[in-house]
């Protein structure tokens, strides 16, 4: 994972903190090769034990261009329009 300083123990831990409490779908394909399915849960996870608001999906038999398949999830978009930004 790019960015991340080097000395980092766990790195889901660290993505996960600086993804705070912004809400977070993932969606990967199950035959991804270039984002191996292994990272996307072990992110997951990570958010999970921070107690984030996280979801996973993960297509069967889909590559690295699972965007199609996210996009024609039908519970994305009322999923994603329910969330506001905190009143400043």
């Amino acid at each position: 994972m790019e960015g991340i300083p080097a000395d980092v123990g766990d790195r889901y831990a660290w993505v996960a903190a600086h993804i705070g409490a912004l809400p977070t779908w993932i969606f990967n394909g199950a035959d991804d090769d270039v984002v191996p399915p292994a990272e996307s849960r072990r992110m997951y996870a990570a958010l999970q034990a921070r107690g984030s608001e996280v979801r996973h999906t993960e297509f069967p038999g889909v590559g690295h261009v699972s965007w199609p398949q996210a996009y024609a999830t039908a519970s994305l978009w009322p999923w994603m329009f329910a969330h506001r930004l905190p009143a400043r």
